[in-house]
């Protein structure tokens, strides 16, 4: 199953990323 790069997901993990 592929699943596109959207804002949302991408927003989501940059600030999870920039948190931890």
């Amino acid at each position: 199953r592929q699943e596109r790069p959207t804002a949302s997901r991408l927003l989501a993990t940059a600030s999870i990323d920039h948190r931890y």
